[in-house]
């Protein structure tokens, strides 16, 4: 018996959602909180939580956004998803939790055709994702603040 349960997150769950993605209570949780909602609501964020057995306390997540960018020279299918908020609380960390929760991010994945899916890793989970396949890509590049040149 592992001590939890997993269910599908749903809209109402978005204030948990938001806190394990900012770790407490920040500025900028309010409109993750607001955006993860809607995304729910529109199918375009699955998630899972899982919770313990008996008392329901919510003790991990993780997330997969959908993102529709279109057909590559590598895959016809549209849809590319990024796994997010992969979180479980400290007293739970090193007992499966995270691998299970990250499976059923890739399965969905897999069930649905898509065939990359991406995240950001921290040092802490850096291990785990790669025990999963996930490898370091190094060509994607970003520009944040005022895009005009």
């Amino acid at each position: 018996m592992s001590g939890w349960s997993v269910r599908r997150a749903e809209p109402d769950d978005a204030p948990i959602i938001a806190r394990h993605r900012y770790e407490a209570d920040g500025p900028q949780a309010s409109p993750y909180e607001a955006w993860v909602h809607s995304a729910l609501e529109r199918g375009l964020y699955l998630g899972w939580l899982a919770e313990t057995e008996g008392k329901g306390n919510v003790i991990g997540g993780a997330g997969l956004t959908l993102l529709e960018w279109g057909p590559t020279r590598l895959s016809a299918n549209p849809w590319r998803a990024r796994v997010v908020n992969v979180f479980t609380e400290p007293d739970w960390r090193r007992l499966g939790l995270g691998r299970q929760l990250l499976k059923l991010c890739l399965t969905e994945a897999d069930d649905r055709g898509i065939r990359e899916v991406s995240l950001g890793a921290t040092l802490l989970g850096r291990a785990l994702y790669e025990q999963l396949g996930f490898r370091l890509a190094e060509s994607e590049m970003r520009r944040t603040g005022p895009l005009s040149p």
